[in-house]
């Protein structure tokens, strides 16, 4: 005996599933998209330049004006000598005290003691 046939429901018939479509872009997609990415890159590079060479224009311009010892002038300190001494050497005619203020900040110096054969920064005599 055989087996008896099998009913399908009357109705659509079933199709397989469909694919996405695959974008296609006309000649003008192609040109905005093309022309986006490169106004976009352009723009980055600018950006990425103008930093560089912000940066390196701020270092450049008059470093010297900006260093910490402009208008100084390196000395070793002798045995015997004193901060005030080292001071009035170098400014003779400045006020002692201010000079010595400024050998403090220019060296980082807490207190006023220094040792012989110490390294300091002192203004240059006018």
């Amino acid at each position: 005996m055989r087996p008896a046939p099998v009913s399908r429901p009357a109705g659509p018939a079933r199709r397989p599933a469909a694919r996405p479509a695959r974008l296609r872009l006309t000649r003008r997609g192609r040109l905005a998209v093309v022309t986006g990415t490169t106004l976009a890159a352009a723009a980055t590079a600018t950006l990425v330049w103008m930093a560089t060479a912000g940066g390196v224009a701020a270092f450049s311009e008059d470093a010297s004006a900006r260093s910490p010892h402009a208008g100084m002038t390196q000395v070793m300190v002798q045995p015997g000598q004193t901060l005030w001494s080292v001071a009035a050497a170098a400014e003779p005619s400045a006020n002692t005290s201010v000079v010595v203020q400024q050998i403090m900040d220019a060296n980082s110096l807490n207190g006023g003691s220094i040792q012989p054969g110490q390294l300091l920064w002192v203004p240059e005599a006018k």
